[in-house]
């Protein structure tokens, strides 16, 4: 017998899938391939958000921070994914991964992930970003925040000069320097006041670092410029910091004695404008305070290339608290500190467990 296929003079006509047709007052027939998951192609489920962050806390500001957002239950299946931050500035697409749709249960679900420097994800609880998600059934967003960075208040402590200070520059002025450390979140603000008297001008502040501790700290310097007679007027100058919603002062004056615990601070002044205008060359200034004894101490400035830079210490009179300073000198040309080149001052000495460094480049 011959079969269908084989019948000479026989056409064969293919249907297409698709809905067969049903006799009269009969529903038509919808193969199961082209049903959606639940049986019904019109069906619409609005998707559900969960914010995720990463367990990266608390974070560095070398570390990257993973904040994710999954939509879950969700018909059909398309979705699309935005991120903001809380000022509704995008988030670059760089910066982002979405992830495709999966069906699980009968619905799908689906996830995007944003990943920045942690120096980038606002620490305020009151501060987010927003996921948005774009679906068929409507759109829907929900807020993230970052990980949760331990609270600590900063430590304060002000560096005044000496007498034989003034008398290293023509105009007779020297600095007081207030230091703010172990604190966290990082968010900070320092001011100088005389008297009560908002202070601006002669103020140099410099930028918020981070300690390589556990947990993460920060910490920020501030130099205010005093003349001699405005030091030796007996005026009582304030450093206040604002952290956290509190304020926290610290006071000097030239009655007053300095901190006798202070450890050994280094800081790194860049050079002044005026300096360069005087001299026709970059002055870079190491100063160290909170010595004890002058044996062992070494400071030495180098280039960003490792280069190590001729370097003259000068030491101060003593303190009223028993320690004094010591200040390490060098000079590059005005061209390599205009070039933005970072020049690195590092410190040793018998009382410190490892050397101290400081970087400055210009601005």
């Amino acid at each position: 017998r011959l079969g269908w296929q084989d019948c000479p003079g026989r056409q064969v006509h293919v249907e297409p899938p698709g809905p067969r047709p049903a006799g009269p007052g009969k529903t038509p027939l919808t193969p199961l391939s082209l049903l959606s998951p639940l049986g019904s192609s019109e069906r619409q489920s609005a998707p559900s958000l969960f914010p995720l962050v990463s367990c990266v806390s608390p974070p560095s500001d070398e570390s990257l921070v993973a904040l994710g957002c999954l939509a879950r239950d969700f018909l059909p299946s398309s979705v699309t994914f935005s991120w903001n931050y809380k000022n509704s500035s995008k988030v670059s697409s760089q910066n982002i991964q979405d992830f495709p749709s999966v069906l699980r249960g009968g619905k799908y679900l689906a996830s995007s992930r944003v990943l920045l420097p942690s120096v980038s994800i606002p620490q305020d609880p009151e501060a987010f970003l927003v996921c948005e998600v774009q679906h068929p059934s409507g759109t829907k967003s929900v807020s993230i925040s970052g990980p949760v960075v331990e609270e600590q208040p900063p430590v304060l402590n002000i560096f005044v000069p000496t007498r034989e200070s003034f008398s290293s520059t023509p105009q007779r002025t020297s600095k007081l320097i207030c230091q703010a450390s172990d604190f966290s979140p990082k968010q900070i603000s320092m001011a100088w006041f005389r008297d009560g008297k908002r202070v601006v001008s002669g103020v140099s502040t410099g930028p918020v670092e981070t300690l390589q501790s556990s947990p993460v700290t920060y910490r920020l310097h501030s130099m205010l410029t005093v003349t001699e007679s405005e030091w030796l007027s007996q005026s009582v100058f304030t450093c206040q910091v604002e952290h956290k919603g509190l304020n926290y002062e610290k006071n000097a004056s030239s009655l007053c004695t300095s901190n006798p615990n202070s450890p050994i601070t280094v800081f790194a002044i860049a050079p002044s404008f005026a300096g360069i205008f005087l001299t026709k060359s970059a002055k870079l200034s190491c100063l160290v305070t909170g010595l004890v004894t002058r044996e062992s101490l070494n400071i030495s400035w180098t280039r960003q290339d490792g280069e190590v830079l001729k370097t003259s210490i000068v030491f101060s009179e003593i303190y009223a608290n028993g320690t004094f300073g010591a200040r390490g000198e060098a000079s590059v040309c005005v061209e390599d500190w205009e070039s933005g080149d970072r020049f690195t001052c590092t410190v040793t000495h018998t009382d410190l467990p490892s050397p101290l460094k400081q970087s400055v480049s210009k601005p």
